[in-house]
């Protein structure tokens, strides 16, 4: 294949992942803005709840992960039994890791407030939405294990339509729950919980029907077999909870690393951390083109390494990187041109305008690194290595990253400035990590 084969291939199959993804954070984005309409208390529970929520769920999504690799690399050797093999074992552990994590989330839920000190009123909003949310983690995981299954296999558009469903249905139920709606009861903050439960419960059960429906031979081996041929198998669980850990643990050291620096921003004031959220509110929407072309490369090069192609897995993993670098270069650039305008969408006061502009100018620089370290992630992901990406989060962002952050924050008196100074370097941090991972477990002879 190509080099421009291959790039048309990549962006093929990141497009449909870049809607997708899209359409997650769309769910956030509407049920914040809905309970912005009920209050701003109803606002401040959905925003200090959204957080801990993603902290456990991020966990439980990395596990899955591990489907990237077993099923590309086995769809690439035209193993698909062993495709099929590896989601349903993929369903098991979603389940192991659904009923671990729900209870862990309904606890802080019900410890909202003596853990985190919030404001009696925003813990009087955040816990109750914590604790829908809960109820929403074992079918958000079911759906993961089967879209992981799918892109592996380079099939992608279902799962956008899927998406787009649920965002209708998220966006008329949590109309009816939080606002009290159409005579449902008025149910604040709350209500954005119940209704993400009702969308991601649409979402597994979508996909799991397409796939029923799209899969003749799961239908003939439960005539053959029945239930045996879903059975838990403990040697294939082992292989997808050992690839799976550490790249569980990598997001919870990604998506860590940011929850302290919002905790630090909390104790800088109002205005900064009404800057810090505006910021990280734009960098989310941006970090879903990467992520993308993450995901992609993690398939492109499964795909190739299957299928016995050393050397074209190699280079599917450095278009992916290129591409998804490629494109975080111009966010960047957009972000310097119209931060300005970005800014104003999120808040009219001055003071939050012009910190967060001046954050804005760190966060384009952050970008790059930003996308080369997500996309060269999902490229080892494909190639079987998941250790690799977990060694560099880990020493990126903690000993490096927030550590200078705090030094440039609170010893030289930068505030939010060195904050995400800090946070910038400990991207740049693990990109240089990951990269250099991904050179030398692929290079010629290694």
């Amino acid at each position: 294949m190509t080099l421009a084969s291959e790039i048309r291939s990549t962006l093929k199959l990141a497009g449909p992942v870049i809607l997708t993804q899209v359409g997650f954070l769309t769910m956030q984005i509407v049920d914040a803005l809905i309970a912005g309409k009920a209050g701003a208390r109803e606002l401040a529970g959905v925003g200090a709840g959204s957080a801990p929520h993603f902290l456990v769920f991020v966990f439980g999504m990395g596990l899955l992960f591990s489907l990237d690799a077993v099923v590309s690399q086995a769809y690439g050797a035209g193993n698909l039994k062993r495709c099929r093999e590896a989601v349903i074992q993929g369903l098991w552990l979603a389940l192991a890791a659904g009923l671990a994590l729900t209870p862990l989330q309904l606890g802080l839920a019900a410890a909202y407030l003596p853990l985190t000190g919030a404001d009696p009123e925003i813990a009087a909003e955040a816990g109750p939405y914590l604790g829908a949310l809960s109820w929403s983690i074992l079918p958000a995981l079911g759906f993961i294990a089967l879209q992981r299954y799918w892109q592996a296999r380079n099939v992608v558009m279902p799962m956008v339509w899927v998406t787009i469903a649920a965002n209708v249905v998220n966006a008329l139920a949590a109309w009816a729950l939080v606002l009290g709606a159409w005579g449902f009861p008025r149910m604040g903050a709350e209500g954005a919980g119940w209704a993400t439960l009702a969308a991601r419960t649409l979402m597994f059960a979508s996909l799991a029907l397409y796939t029923w429906r799209a899969e003749p031979e799961f239908r003939r081996e439960w005539k053959e077999r029945g239930r045996a041929a879903f059975a838990w198998n403990p040697t294939m669980i082992r292989e997808l909870f050992g690839l799976g850990l550490p790249a569980g643990l990598h997001f919870l050291f990604e998506v860590g690393a940011f929850a302290i620096a919002s905790t630090l921003a909390a104790r800088l004031g109002t205005q900064a951390m009404g800057a810090h959220h505006t910021v990280l509110q734009v960098a989310s929407f941006t970090f879903m083109f990467p992520v993308g072309f993450s995901a992609a490369a993690a398939v492109r090069v499964g795909n190739a390494l299957g299928a016995g192609h050393r050397d074209q897995a190699r280079r599917a993993g450095w278009v992916g990187i290129g591409l998804a670098t490629g494109v975080m270069c111009a966010t960047a650039v957009v972000l310097f041109l119209a931060g300005g305008q970005l800014v104003g969408a999120f808040s009219e006061d001055p003071g939050v305008r012009a910190l967060a502009g001046k954050i804005l100018v760190i966060a384009a620089f952050f970008q790059v690194f930003d996308g080369a370290q997500v996309s060269g992630a999902g490229a080892l992901r494909g190639w079987g290595d998941t250790r690799g990406p977990m060694v560099a989060n880990a020493i990126g962002h903690y000993p490096i990253g927030l550590a200078l952050a705090l030094g440039l924050c609170f010893g030289a008196g930068l505030g939010l400035v060195g904050l995400w100074i800090g946070l910038a370097t400990g991207l740049a941090a693990v990109a240089l990590g990951v990269t250099w991972r991904w050179s030398r477990v692929t290079r010629p002879g290694a």
